[in-house]
This record gives structure tokens, C-alpha cells and sequence, in this order.
């Protein structure tokens, strides 16, 4: 499986939302795995390195991207078995994870429901006070199928921290972000 078939195969399988709390998650947990693994080579921390490695692997197994899953779990190996991976290696790593990680911030900037323009968007407070009142309902029972509230969220104004709290999955966060929201539109 290759980059360009990763946005395809998750695509058919996953709700757009969740493809880019994956995504959005990644990016913020990964964006220096490259100089936390070079790192901890450096200063002969292997057992880091060696979860580094590892969870980069689990990670992009779960994305489909075999490339650095490969090169990940090369390196893991040899971690394991306590020797130092190749200069070759750690450079295989660095370039594939820079592909992914490019990838995914095109992604995101491209396809992204945060790039939804609110300003064509013809606000009801109506509606927006009876959606506002379900979605509080679900975050208080901490029910997974508020990720669906995204799209509608992402056409109230001032709802970024919200959908933030959303898709990390903090749900408490989530409600107290909620009342402020509710507060700012008098609804």
C-alpha cells in the first residue's frame, strides 16, 4: 500500500471525520518522531528508540502506509537484538517519514472539514440551540457518535476548541468548551 492508495482504502472503510482525528492525531504525537529517534541513538538510549520505532510501526500499520512500516520495523528489530540500526536505515526512515508526514498536512489543508467556509453559512439559532442541546446529551454520555457533530460544527462560528475537545476524545473538556460556545450565541 502506497501513499496514494492510503486516502482510498480509508476513505471506503472510515467516516471522513475519523480519517482526520487519525490524522490530526498523528501529526501532533509525530511531528518530531524524526529527531526523537535520531536522539535517542545519539545519547545510546535504545530502549527508547526501540518504542519509537515500534509505535511508528503500529502506527502506520493501522494507516496503511508500509513503507515507513517497514523501514520502522527493520529498525525495531535491530533494536531488539541490541544493535545500532545503519546510517542507510535511519535516513530511510527520515525520508519516508517526511513523505508521510507531508502527506498528511496536504491532506488535512486540502480536504480538511475545517476548510469549510463559515461564512456562507446562514446561521439558525434555532437549530443551531436544539443540535447544541443533543450534542451535550451525547458528550455527557460520552457516546462515540459525537465525532458526527464535526460537520455541522464546523459551520457555528467560534467552535474550534470544541471540535478540538471532540476529537480528542475529552469529553468533559468537550461540555465545559460547549456551555462557553452556547454562552457567545445567546443559545
Amino acid at each position: 500500500m502506497t501513499l496514494m492508495n492510503i486516502r482510498g482504502e480509508i476513505m471506503g472503510s472510515t467516516h471522513t471525520s475519523e480519517i482526520e482525528v487519525i490524522y490530526r492525531d498523528f501529526l501532533r504525537n509525530n511531528s518530531n518522531i524524526i529527531a526523537q529517534l535520531t536522539d535517542a541513538l545519539q545519547v545510546n538510549d535504545f530502549k527508547t528508540a526501540h518504542r519509537l520505532a515500534h509505535t511508528t510501526k503500529s502506527l502506520c500499520a493501522i494507516m496503511n502506509e508500509k513503507s515507513l512500516k517497514d523501514i520502522s520495523k527493520r529498525i525495531e528489530e535491530k533494536l531488539r537484538r541490541d544493535e545500532i540500526p545503519a546510517a542507510l536505515e535511519i535516513q530511510e526512515f527520515e525520508r519516508e517519514a517526511i513523505k508521510l508526514l507531508e502527506y498528511i498536512k496536504c491532506y488535512l489543508k486540502n480536504n480538511s472539514l475545517t476548510n469549510v467556509p463559515k461564512d456562507n453559512f446562514d446561521f439558525d439559532k434555532t437549530v443551531a440551540e436544539e443540535f447544541l442541546s443533543k450534542l451535550e446529551h451525547d458528550l455527557t454520555l460520552k457516546r462515540g457518535n459525537v465525532l458526527d457533530a464535526i460537520d455541522y460544527l464546523q459551520k457555528i462560528p467560534n467552535t474550534d476548541e470544541l471540535i478540538i475537545c471532540i476529537e480528542d476524545f475529552e469529553f468533559g473538556k468537550a461540555l465545559d468548551e460547549l456551555k462557553h460556545l452556547r454562552q457567545k450565541l445567546g443559545v
